[in-house]
């Protein structure tokens, strides 16, 4: 069983809707699309991701926003902050905290692992109106060194943040995977295990993806880093219990 811990890695997203939940425990649930590839995008992916998504069948599934604590690792990279991906992200972000009813903390990193409130360290901050709308004004203008890769940020997660007692999701937001020598396979490998507790060997969180499609909307000799990051943050999701979508670019 998935403990629920909402994280948000920021690499570039967009927004989601989500239905009502039939959820027998708790029916104010919302829930959240397994899987969404934009149709305007999927014939701009790779011949291997459209594969990949004609394949499967998590786009008939959903997951209920059951998490009561958030982590949002968001990618600070140029093709995020300087085009209109990033006011989409903050309105991604604020519309998932908005699913979520039992939510208690919340916390903000970027894909190299630091925190937008660095006041509050690696510490929950506590679900309030007054600190969501710190966290999203402070975001609004943020843009420290990003590589554009979300294992940095997962890493000090798993290793400040995550604890098995907690319900916890991480949502890893992107649009690009940018180092062309990373090898998917083994980056995949390592997020399993980070994310497996030793001691019981369930998972500690789920880890969700919102991918943004603004780099498939350039010249062509530039979608391999997107092509990239669908690859692996949707292999991601599928494997540790979480959902991917990769939006619109309007």
């Amino acid at each position: 069983m998935f403990k629920n811990f909402f994280v948000f890695v920021i690499l570039g997203a967009a927004m989601f809707s989500c239905g009502a939940s039939t959820n027998s425990v708790n029916p104010s649930l919302s829930e959240i699309p397994a899987e969404y590839i934009a149709p305007d995008v999927l014939p701009l992916l790779s011949q291997e991701n459209q594969a990949l998504f004609n394949e499967s069948e998590r786009s008939s599934k959903s997951l209920p926003a059951d998490s009561e604590f958030l982590v949002f690792i968001v990618d600070t990279s140029g093709s995020m902050f300087n085009n209109p991906s990033w006011n989409k992200m903050l309105d991604t972000i604020e519309s998932t905290m908005a699913l979520y009813p039992d939510l208690t903390g919340i916390q903000i990193v970027n894909d190299m692992g630091d925190y937008v409130l660095s006041r509050f360290g690696s510490e929950w901050i506590p679900n309030t109106e007054t600190h969501r709308e710190n966290l999203l004004a402070t975001l609004h203008n943020w843009n420290p060194y990003s590589n554009s890769s979300p294992i940095e940020g997962l890493n000090e997660v798993f290793n400040s943040l995550a604890e098995s007692n907690q319900q916890i999701s991480i949502y890893v937001i992107g649009d690009d995977l940018q180092n062309a020598e990373i090898s998917i396979d083994s980056v995949l490998a390592e997020i399993i295990e980070l994310n497996t507790d030793p001691a019981s060997g369930e998972k500690l969180a789920r880890i969700h993806s919102i991918a943004f499609s603004t780099i498939f909307m350039g010249p062509e000799q530039y979608r391999s880093s997107a092509d990239n990051y669908v690859a692996l943050m949707s292999n991601v999701a599928r494997e540790n219990g979480g959902s991917f979508q990769l939006l619109p670019y309007n």
